[in-house]
């Protein structure tokens, strides 16, 4: 046999041993004939303790630390009188580390784990409730979960766990308020599994988290959108029609005044367009924070080729070399690059301009770059931001929108220097970006 065996008679004196019990002893002297009492590990304890064969004994080896599963079988003669015991250690070292682990995670993880009953009487509580709740573990053991549960949300939740008590392996997810030792109400998210036919659990095991904080900051956001969303409204309709009907105006005036329009009418006019080119950049900059939800596929070199048709180049030339695809709302990515081509035009000389799109090497993503004057190192976190312009006549949109839209698709946005010392703006994408065979650079 493999495992430490010792053979005990009715004087509790040893009189059989193998070979893997002297090894775990680790004595030169003859055990035969010795107190089993002296020699064999833990010998009082599982004679005293009814549960002995529930609980691993601990052994100092020269190895370190190791623990056994103790089975005794009582020995009799032919006759059925008791003569001794044979006593057999099983190694359970590996596996009582393995649960050691699990305990250490399971005490020090930020979340609850409670093990309940079919009826709701908790069983078990990891010690992270103090810290969430406020309460001690022990003080819960043999409470009802449901106790503590918001009156308005008990009855969900005992309907649920009635449901499929008798479902095992059954993985469900609820949310509900819970009381906690200061009496407040925190909103616990807990996910169920359903172990009760499990030997080793024999419960219903619920992982739950303090959300309340995180549904307070989503009910915020709600709020704000809503309310972007009424702003948004009126910039398109409550301003909309009374600059349009300005607009209307100023060109009767032109007829009415003399066939050359004066010089206030031009500043007029040039006012009310500026007035639209913020009602539109507003409008997609209220827009341009929210997730993007609805992807596709978009081919890259295409998308930056139809982007540069849509703006007034003045003369500036397009490289494209990348044969990226990615999963992106094509319409507002196509505004990104519509933004950043704007961009480039409009604060350098177009005539000698170049603009390039192209691959990052180190990173999943691409780069937006030009051979202008670029932008002062100092200013680079500035241009981001909502308002912020050096051109006069401009709303300052145009770059805000870029960053936003491109956080609404979960990258990074970063801005930098072009070889040529022109701006370099750079689109880290935090998926998988399958590449295709490239075509020829592509210019325009």
């Amino acid at each position: 046999m493999t495992d430490p065996t010792f053979v005990v008679d009715m004087d509790e004196r040893i009189v059989e041993v193998n070979a893997a019990a002297v090894e775990l002893l680790d004595d030169e002297k003859a055990v035969i004939g010795q107190s089993a009492t002296d020699i064999v590990p833990s010998y009082d304890s599982t004679e005293e303790d009814e549960n002995y064969s529930e609980t691993d004994v601990a052994v100092d080896s020269m190895d370190g630390k190791r623990y056994f599963d103790v089975s005794e079988t009582r020995l009799t003669a032919r006759t059925g009188a008791p003569i001794g015991s044979l006593l057999i250690y099983r190694d359970v070292t590996e596996r009582h580390v393995v649960e050691k682990r699990f305990q250490r995670l399971i005490e020090r993880s930020s979340d609850v784990v409670t093990v309940i009953e079919k009826d709701g009487t908790i069983t078990y509580v990891s010690p992270s409730i103090t810290e969430v709740l406020g309460y001690d573990p022990e003080g819960m053991i043999g409470e009802n979960i449901v106790d503590r549960v918001h009156p308005n949300d008990r009855e969900e939740i005992i309907v649920e766990l009635s449901k499929h008590a008798d479902d095992y392996g059954f993985v469900g997810q609820y949310g509900a308020r819970y009381r906690d030792a200061d009496g407040n109400w925190r909103i616990m998210e807990a996910h169920a599994t359903n172990l009760l036919g499990d030997p080793y659990v024999e419960g219903i095991v619920l992982n739950s988290r303090d959300v309340t904080e995180q549904r307070r900051r989503k009910q915020q956001l709600e709020r704000q959108n809503e309310r972007l969303d009424q702003f948004a409204s009126i910039v398109a309709h409550d301003l909309r029609n009374p600059l349009n009907v300005a607009s209307g105006r100023i060109e009767l005036l032109k007829t009415d005044v003399s066939d050359e329009p004066t010089e206030s009418i031009e500043d007029i006019q040039h006012q009310l367009e500026r007035m639209g080119d913020i009602i539109d950049d507003a409008l997609t900059l209220a827009q341009s924070g929210e997730t993007a939800a609805e992807t596709a596929n978009v081919d890259l070199e295409t998308l930056a080729g139809d982007a540069w048709e849509n703006v007034t180049t003045d003369g500036a030339t397009l490289v494209v070399e990348t044969a990226l695809e990615l999963q992106a709302d094509r319409d507002r990515l196509l505004n990104v690059f519509e933004n950043l081509y704007r961009n480039s035009v409009e604060h350098n000389h177009p005539t000698n301009l170049t603009v390039k799109v192209g691959t990052l090497v180190e990173e999943r993503g691409f780069y937006i770059e030009d051979t202008g004057t670029g932008i002062p190192e100092d200013d680079r976190e500035k241009v981001l931001e909502q308002g912020y312009t050096t051109r006069e006549g401009g709303t300052g949109f145009g770059l805000a929108i870029v960053r936003d839209i491109v956080r609404a698709h979960g990258w990074q946005l970063s801005v930098s220097e072009s070889e040529e010392g022109g701006a370099r703006f750079e689109v880290a994408c935090q998926e998988s970006l399958p590449e295709k065979e490239p075509n020829p650079s592509r210019s325009s």
